[in-house]
């Protein structure tokens, strides 16, 4: 497995933060293969405010960093939702009843290093104010050319910050539109 594991960082680092790659298609569908939102910090920020969060699904696994806005919080839960089966966002569908739609979760606690998720549980790395999660294509149940949508939560003592942002102006945290959740295609 340490070779599979260097051969997607490899890749990573290759990429880095490449300009998306656009294919033609019917509108709506995303066709990159990359996708990040900047969430920016906030005036009194700390280890549980994002800065960015970037995903990209590459070489047989999908790797989602976010940058935090300083030292990651030892008592906070850093979680990735997926979203991996139908019905997608891509699809038109909405949530206007406030549905949990992710299908699967990663999740990072660095106090106890409680790390769960797909199994088997995912690699995750941690210097202090970015963390990355690498899970393979197949312990989210995808491959090459399938959808997926992910968002990041971050708890800690009631506080919350989400990437990419929701609109709970309506009372739902949870993520409602195609804007509220990364959109990629996992390349082969």
């Amino acid at each position: 497995m340490k070779i599979e594991l260097k051969k997607v960082l490899t890749a990573v680092l290759a990429v880095a933060i490449s300009p998306l790659c656009i294919a033609e298609g019917d509108p709506g569908v995303p066709v990159a293969f990359v996708d990040q939102d900047n969430d920016s910090c906030e005036a009194n920020y700390d280890g549980t405010d994002s800065d960015f969060v970037y995903m990209q699904c590459i070489n047989g696994a999908c790797i989602v960093t976010v940058g935090l806005c300083d030292t990651r919080e030892d008592k906070a839960k850093y979680r990735v939702h997926f979203d991996t089966e139908e019905p997608y966002f891509d699809d038109g569908r909405n949530n206007p009843d406030c549905l949990a739609t992710s299908d699967d979760v990663a999740m990072y606690r660095p106090g106890p290093g409680k790390v769960t998720g797909p199994q088997p549980f995912p690699y995750l790395f941690d210097n202090g104010n970015m963390i990355q999660w690498v899970i393979p294509y197949a312990e989210l149940g995808i491959g090459a050319g399938d959808y997926v949508a992910a968002w990041l939560e971050i708890h800690d003592k009631g506080m919350q910050d989400r990437v990419p942002d929701t609109d709970d102006s309506d009372g739902c945290a949870e993520p409602q539109y195609s804007d509220e959740v990364l959109e990629v295609l996992a390349s082969p």
